[in-house]
């Protein structure tokens, strides 16, 4: 039994020390640019349910992640923006990064700043501009998006 439980802690203490030198490894990487690598150490942060939960440490990786032109770290640094989480509310920058997210193709970020420009939180309200962008995202595969940008389009034909 004692063997076991030695076993246990062995590989345990391991798998934490590998998890710490993959964070020390995509650090590095993120200081070189590398978009993906600040994004997977944000959703470590973002994600975790433990101690390192943090979503103060999670916003600045994402910022990085977008600077450096990952789409997603573009999408979910607008989504901190929206419900002000490890930064203040602000809705104008979070329909920047999601259009960023849109400019660098993902669908959730077309989605979003559609929904911003239908709704007028964060960009002038605008129906025309939110119909583009239910497209956009509609061609990105996004089935919500397609359901939305026939809504619009009905919506704009009955006025």
């Amino acid at each position: 039994m004692k063997k076991v439980v030695l076993g246990l802690v062995v590989l345990l203490s391991t798998i934490c020390f590998a998890q710490d030198a993959d964070t020390k490894k995509l650090e590095k990487e993120c200081e070189k640019r590398d978009g993906k690598s600040c994004y997977l150490i944000a959703s470590e942060y973002d994600d975790s349910n433990g101690e390192k939960h943090s979503y103060d440490k999670a916003t600045p990786y994402y910022q990085k992640s977008c600077d450096y032109g990952f789409a997603i770290g573009c999408y979910n640094l607008g989504v901190m923006y929206d419900n002000g989480k490890g930064i203040e509310k602000n809705f104008a920058k979070a329909a920047q990064s999601y259009l960023k997210a849109c400019d660098n193709g993902d669908s959730g970020g077309c989605f979003a700043v559609a929904r911003k420009y239908e709704f007028g939180k964060g960009l002038e309200k605008n129906t025309e501009k939110a119909k583009e962008y239910y497209k956009l995202a509609c061609d990105l595969r996004s089935e919500i998006s397609c359901e939305e940008y026939k809504r619009v389009v009905t919506a704009i034909v009955a006025k």
